[in-house]
């Protein structure tokens, strides 16, 4: 009995040292960005005239990303490692045909499967704050993953999401 449970705790700390990968995630760093700048200087642009055309006051997210704050929320924002809740519905830009649209939304920040641009969105906001957030199209982008989040992305688009952030 005693080698049985030897066995089993040797099996489980060999398990924890394979998981770790020896370094630790940060939970603080913005998501990599592989860009063509030309290209999202050009969808700032487009966004900032659409903005400016349509009398909307925004803020500018270092990443490209233009936000208008419906209603503040309050705490701390999450961070990249957090788990929130959602909801949401998405838009091209200047467009009132939804894309897609979720209520209690689960977003894992650290998921690969997160755009960049809505994971940025995410992390700038805190609890129950309501945005209105422009995102260019190369912030959309996701490599080598099949199924992004929200799904049905227009490729190639600038979008704007209504975003609530609920609870993490």
């Amino acid at each position: 009995m005693l080698k049985i449970i030897y066995q089993f705790a040797i099996c489980i700390m060999l398990l924890i040292i394979v998981s770790c990968d020896g370094g630790q995630v940060d939970c603080g760093s913005r998501p990599e960005l592989d860009l063509d700048q030309d290209q999202l200087d050009s969808e700032i642009a487009e966004i900032e005239a659409y903005l400016e055309a349509n009398n909307i006051e925004y803020e500018s997210d270092p990443s490209g990303i233009r936000y208008s704050v419906i209603e503040s929320g309050s705490g701390q924002s999450p961070n990249y490692c957090a788990t929130v809740a959602i909801d949401y519905t998405g838009s091209e830009l200047g467009s009132s045909e939804v894309f897609s649209s979720g209520i209690d939304t689960q977003v894992s920040l650290n998921s690969n499967s997160v755009v960049p641009g809505l994971k940025i969105a995410i992390a700038n906001m805190n609890r129950n704050a309501d945005y209105k957030v422009y995102i260019p199209a190369s912030l959309l982008n996701v490599k080598g993953v099949s199924q992004v989040l929200p799904p049905n992305l227009p490729i190639g688009e600038n979008v704007e999401f209504r975003i609530r952030l609920t609870r993490y």
